[in-house]
């Protein structure tokens, strides 16, 4: 991914990766050690998980601007293993937002009713 960038004039120097972590959070933590004077940055993950990246970066480094910049996808393009693959992480990571916002790990994401209808819809099927 730093070669994306540098072949398109962003300075390596400018481009900072963080490698020690499992998670979002350690992630995100981790990161922040190393953004002492940085304002902006630009986060870059899979589509279906910037919205907790954001989420996240928002909890613990309210004062940074964080641009996102998810890999283009196209949906079409994917085959059916994919597609799948990529729906149920979607659909998890709805869950993920709520679960960690009660944790305190990120910032309270509003979810639209009926998606949340159809979570809750989803898990108790799950439970029968």
């Amino acid at each position: 991914i730093k070669e994306f960038f540098i072949t398109r004039g962003v300075p390596g120097e400018a481009i900072l990766i963080e490698t020690r972590s499992i998670n979002t959070l350690e992630n995100i933590l981790n990161a922040s050690e190393m953004l002492h004077s940085v304002k902006s940055i630009i986060a870059v993950s899979k589509p279906f998980h910037m919205r907790r990246v954001l989420a996240t970066f928002t909890k613990h480094n309210a004062q940074l601007k964080v641009f996102c910049c998810p890999p283009a996808l196209v949906y079409e393009d994917l085959d059916n293993n994919e597609r799948k693959y990529y729906l149920e992480r979607m659909v998890g990571e709805i869950s993920k937002l709520n679960e960690y916002a009660k944790k305190g790990d990120l910032v309270s994401q509003e979810m639209p009713s009926d998606i949340t209808y159809l979570i809750s819809t989803d898990s108790d099927s799950k439970a029968a």
